[in-house]
């Protein structure tokens, strides 16, 4: 950064914070609310709202969750929690 932070440093909490997952599976919305039960584990009854749509060739389907997060142990818990999850091909 210009400024000398690194990107983590200019997150201000508690805010909200998008999560991409991307999935070949094709039992989406299985998928769909374990991904929410994953991410509901760390952050509890924190606002959450999930967007989902299908790649260009239909191959894969992307969610994106926006979670309301109050610390980086809280961003960094989602993340670990959903890498584990079956069926992540990328997680952004």
């Amino acid at each position: 950064m210009a400024d000398g932070r690194r990107p983590e440093e200019l997150l201000v909490f508690p805010c909200d914070y998008q999560f991409k997952v991307f999935t070949d599976r094709a039992d989406v919305g299985v998928f769909r609310r374990t991904m929410i039960e994953r991410a509901r584990g760390v952050v509890g009854g924190s606002r959450l709202s999930v967007s989902e749509r299908k790649s260009s060739r239909g191959r894969y389907t992307c969610f994106t969750m926006t979670v309301a997060v109050a610390s980086r142990q809280q961003v960094d818990g989602v993340y670990q929690a959903l890498r584990c999850l079956e069926g992540v091909c990328y997680l952004l």
